[in-house]
C-alpha cells in the first residue's frame, strides 16, 4: 500500500534486498541515511548505531552480538536465534522510526531543504538504485586485448627507467627511488625526501627524465591493474554488465561519487586511458546517448557573482577561456593564442577552487610573482568574483557552513586564513554543490520523462556533470529531444545552461 509510508536506513540496500525476496515496497516515504547527510554534510558516521547514540543518546544492540565478534567464527543471520533476531530487527526498525522523526523536526526551519529532500533526494536514491541494478555492459575482450598491449608499454618503460638510472631498481619503491633521485643524480631534496606525484611533477617540468619516465610507468601500471585486469572479474556472470555502486552520502558538497568498480576516475587525459571506455559498450540493437554540461562550475560561479563582464562571456556564447585571456593579456580576442587560453583557462578553473598563488605557479610552471600578477588582474577584470569569495569566507567563518542554489548547507571547517585549505574549500563549495544540484534535479526530471513517455530508455551512468543512457535505436530520436531542454531547464541560473548530447555504440565513441 504506497499510501502508507515507509522508512528505512539505506534505503537502497533495503529496497534492493526486499525487492529480491519477492517483497517489492511501494511508499517510501524516507531515508534516516540521506537525511542526515542533508542535514549535516560533515556527519562523522552514517552509520544506524552511532547516529542513535548521538540524536537519541541510547545504544543499540551490537550486530556482533548476534553473529559473533571473531570474523573468521562469524555465522550468518539466517542461523541467529529467531527471537534474537526478531527483538534486533524490531529494535533497528523502532529506532529508524524515532531517528526519522528526530531528524525531520530539523526541516521545519528549513523549509525549502525539505522540499528538496522529498522532491529529489528520495527519487534519486531509488533511481540511483535502478542504475546499479541495470550496470552497464563490458565486453573483457577488448579489455584483455588492451592489457597486454599495455603490458608491452610497461615492459618498454622499465626498461628506459634502468637505462636512465644506470642500473636496475624498483620504480614503485618511494625509498629506492628517493635514493636515485636525491643521492645519485644530485636532485634538491624535498621535505621528508618524498617522491610523492606532485614532487615528481615538478620534477619533470623542471627537465628530469626519470621522473617523467617514472610517471609514465606509474600511469601505465595503476591503467592495467585497476581497470584493464579487474574490469574482467568485476563482470557479473549472466547478464555481462558491471554493477558499479553509486553515493550520494559521501561527498562534502553532495556530488555523487562511485565505487566497486570507481568509474568516475578512468584516465581521460591520455589516450590509453581513454582508451579503456572502448569495452563500455552498448547492448545489441540499442546506442548509449550521453548529456554533458558544459563548464556548468563555471556558470554558477557566473550567477553567484553577478560579474557583468563574466556573465557577458556566457550570455554571448563566447569561449569564456578565450575571452578571460583576452581580459588578462590585454589583447584582441582575436590574438589570443594557445599558451594564453591555457593559462587563462587554468586560472579560471583554479580559481573556482580557491586556488592560491603558489598553487597556480606550480601548475603554470612560472614564479609565483607572476602568478600573483596573474591573480590581480583576473580580479581586476572581474572585481565582483573576488567579492562573492570574499562574502563566501565570511558566511563560512561566521556560520560553518555555505548554502548551494538550492538553499542546501554545506558545512566547512572556519578558514583559518584567507589562504588556507578550508578556505579553498569553502569557497569552491556552494559552486560544486550547486552544480551537483543541478545534474540530480536533471537526472530526476529525466526519469520523469522516461517513465511518462513509457520508454525503453535508461540511465546507466553518471559521471561528474554528464548522465549517460542507453536506448533502444528507435528511440534515440525522442530521448534526444527531450534531453537536452530538460538537462538546460533543470535548475534556472542568470546565464544560459548548455549540454552537449552525443550518440554512439561505445563509451569511447561518446567524445
Amino acid at each position: 500500500n504506497e499510501k502508507v509510508g515507509k522508512l528505512a536506513h539505506h534505503l537502497k540496500y533495503d529496497d534492493r534486498i526486499l525487492r529480491r525476496h519477492g517483497l517489492p515496497v511501494r511508499g517510501w516515504e524516507g531515508d534516516t541515511m540521506v537525511l542526515a547527510h542533508l542535514l549535516h554534510s560533515q556527519e562523522e558516521s552514517l552509520k544506524l548505531d552511532d547516529l542513535v547514540k548521538k540524536y537519541l543518546g541510547r545504544k543499540m544492540i551490537p550486530i556482533k552480538d548476534l553473529i559473533g565478534e571473531k570474523k573468521s567464527d562469524q555465522i550468518t543471520f539466517d542461523h541467529v536465534d529467531p527471537e534474537t533476531a526478531m527483538k534486533y530487527g524490531a529494535e533497528d526498525a523502532e529506532a529508524t522510526a524515532t531517528l526519522y522523526d528526530k531528524l525531520e523536526s530539523e526541516l521545519k526551519d528549513l523549509e525549502e531543504v525539505g522540499k528538496w529532500y522529498r522532491e529529489i533526494e528520495m527519487p534519486l536514491t531509488l533511481l540511483i538504485e535502478e542504475m546499479e541494478d541495470k550496470g552497464v555492459q563490458v565486453d573483457p575482450n577488448i579489455l584483455k586485448k588492451q592489457s597486454k598491449e599495455v603490458q608491452g608499454l610497461i615492459d618498454a618503460a622499465r626498461k628506459e627507467l634502468f637505462e636512465l638510472a644506470g642500473r636496475e631498481f624498483n620504480p614503485n619503491s618511494p625509498k629506492q627511488l628517493a635514493t636515485l633521485l636525491f643521492d645519485e643524480r644530485g636532485v634538491p631534496e624535498t621535505r621528508n625526501r618524498t617522491t610523492k606525484q606532485e614532487v615528481l611533477e615538478d620534477l619533470a617540468r623542471s627537465g628530469e627524465p626519470l621522473a617523467e619516465k617514472v610517471i609514465e610507468y606509474r600511469q601505465l601500471t595503476k591503467l592495467k591493474s585497476t581497470y584493464l585486469d579487474a574490469l574482467p572479474d568485476l563482470i557479473k556472470e549472466g547478464d555481462e554488465r558491471v554493477h558499479t555502486s553509486y553515493n550520494t552520502t559521501v561527498a562534502n558538497t553532495g556530488r555523487i561519487s562511485s565505487s566497486n568498480p570507481n568509474l568516475q576516475n578512468i584516465p581521460v587525459r591520455s589516450d590509453l586511458g581513454r582508451r579503456v571506455r572502448e569495452a563500455f559498450v552498448a547492448a545489441e540493437g540499442r546506442r548509449f546517448i550521453a548529456a554533458d554540461y558544459s563548464q556548468i562550475e563555471l556558470r554558477v560561479l557566473a550567477h553567484y557573482s553577478k560579474d557583468p563582464g563574466f556573465q557577458k562571456a556566457f550570455q554571448e556564447g563566447l569561449d569564456i577561456h578565450a575571452f578571460t585571456a583576452s581580459e588578462i593579456f590585454d589583447v584582441p580576442a582575436d590574438q589570443v593564442d594557445k599558451d594564453m587560453r591555457r593559462k587563462a583557462k587554468e586560472i579560471n578553473f583554479g580559481l573556482n577552487y580557491g586556488m592560491s598563488s603558489f598553487g597556480l605557479a606550480s601548475r603554470l610552471n612560472i614564479s609565483r610573482g607572476e602568478a600573483r600578477d596573474y591573480m590581480d588582474r583576473y580580479f581586476e577584470r572581474y572585481p565582483k568574483i573576488k567579492s562573492y569569495f570574499d562574502d563566501t569566507l565570511e558566511a563560512a567563518e561566521r556560520d560553518g557552513y555555505v548554502t548551494t542554489i538550492v538553499g542546501r548547507r554545506v558545512e566547512v571547517p572556519r578558514p583559518r586564513s584567507r589562504t588556507g585549505r578550508e578556505a579553498r574549500a569553502a569557497i569552491n563549495a556552494p559552486i560544486q554543490g550547486s552544480a551537483s544540484d543541478i545534474l540530480k534535479k536533471a537526472m530526476v526530471d529525466v526519469r520523469r520523462q522516461i517513465s511518462e513517455r513509457d520508454l525503453e530508455a535508461a540511465m546507466v551512468l553518471t559521471v561528474h556533470d554528464e548522465i549517460i543512457l542507453e536506448a533502444p535505436e528507435d528511440e534515440l530520436e525522442e530521448v534526444r529531444d527531450f534531453l537536452e531542454p530538460t538537462m538546460t531547464g533543470a535548475i534556472e541560473l542568470d546565464v544560459p545552461i548548455e549540454v552537449d548530447v552525443r550518440v554512439g555504440r561505445s563509451w569511447a565513441e561518446l567524445g
